[in-house]
């Protein structure tokens, strides 16, 4: 990511923690030196994206994956984040368009606590038939 993506992802995150700390958009605009109008377009966008983001748990095709990201509240982008690599990369991967690499399925199998033929198990699918 940009560094000026960088600093706007940082900027959402201070103003969804104010807003949920009970700062008012006055108090969060004369602390950030932004425009309560700005504030207002930062929270309603995070909350836009947040919840297209949620919506992609329904396309999961690993019923333990998909049990662990809608627990720990993951979205595309933390997923993405969190094992390195980019966002439509992670979906493709849970969806089943993409085959994931080794190293990532690893990963996400130590993440999720479960052995690696648990973590990728489909449902209604015979391990012979994978």
């Amino acid at each position: 990511m940009s560094a000026s993506g960088d600093r706007v992802r940082a900027r959402v995150l201070k103003v969804c923690e104010m807003r949920l700390d009970g700062y008012t958009y006055q108090d969060i605009s004369d602390e950030l030196g932004i425009t309560k109008q700005r504030i207002e377009q930062l929270l309603r966008n995070n909350i836009t994206s947040d919840k297209k983001e949620k919506v992609t748990a329904q396309k999961i095709i690993f019923p333990n994956v998909k049990e662990w990201v809608v627990r720990k509240r993951h979205t595309a982008t933390s997923l993405s984040e969190l094992f390195g690599v980019c966002r439509p990369t992670m979906s493709s991967y849970l969806k089943g368009k993409t085959d994931i690499p080794l190293t990532i399925a690893l990963e996400m199998s130590a993440a999720i606590g479960l052995p690696i033929e648990e973590t990728f198990k489909r449902e209604g699918v015979e391990e012979n038939e994978v």
